[in-house]
């Protein structure tokens, strides 16, 4: 696996497990064989169905990752007050 996956899939959770995925497929579906295999045609139509399908899981990732409530960082110093990131104590 290329080092930027593996940065991407520390950073970005699950939209990067699709991204890797996404790019992985698009890899083997565009080898020569399978395009002879298939037709010009056909594969139009594929590369359009797995863009639509990869498009609705990136989409489906964002929402459950904002769903799941990710927050900023927050900080707690040695007298108890807390910074929310925004720095308003």
């Amino acid at each position: 696996m290329d080092p930027i996956w593996k940065l991407a899939l520390k950073t970005a959770g699950a939209v990067g497990v699709v991204g890797l995925l996404f790019s992985l497929l698009l890899k083997a579906l565009f080898q020569q064989q399978i395009i002879d295999l298939f037709g010009s045609d056909k594969m139009f139509y594929i590369a359009i169905l797995v863009i639509g399908v990869f498009g609705l899981a990136l989409l489906l990732a964002i929402v459950i990752g904002k769903q799941r409530g990710a927050t900023g960082p927050s900080v707690v110093y040695r007298d108890d007050s807390k910074h929310q990131g925004d720095n308003r104590f």
